[in-house]
């Protein structure tokens, strides 16, 4: 099962992260700001990066809190990368949908992304 789970995670991050990075890193970011200095990102690619992993940590928190939430054609009308990735990996639908707290945190260990913190009491 975890590895199921585990290429469950590997596709849902390329198709939110790399989505998500996509629509971020625009061909006017680059035109305007130029080429990444030699050994790293800019930081306007660092800032796109940020905001891009941010809007899949909010995406990954509603799923997993709610899961019937890949079934709602509303909801992946608003996240088109989802709904692409629930379209084309009907298996890593139905294990996130089956324990998406095990399927996220698969998803997070392999890809050295910090688990969500629960929120201050």
């Amino acid at each position: 099962m975890n590895n199921k789970i585990a290429a469950g995670a590997r596709a849902i991050a390329t198709a939110l992260i790399g989505g998500a990075l996509m629509m971020s890193l625009s061909g006017t970011t680059f035109a305007q700001y130029g080429a990444p200095p030699p050994g790293g990102p800019s930081p306007m690619q660092e800032l796109a990066r940020q905001a891009a992993i941010d809007k899949v940590e909010a995406v990954e928190s509603e799923v997993e809190q709610n899961p019937s939430l890949l079934n709602d054609p509303q909801y992946l009308a608003a996240h088109p990368h989802l709904a692409k990735f629930v379209s084309e990996h009907p298996e890593a639908t139905q294990l996130i949908q089956q324990n998406p707290r095990a399927f996220f945190a698969a998803f997070n260990a392999k890809h050295g992304l910090a688990a969500p913190q629960p929120p201050p009491y």
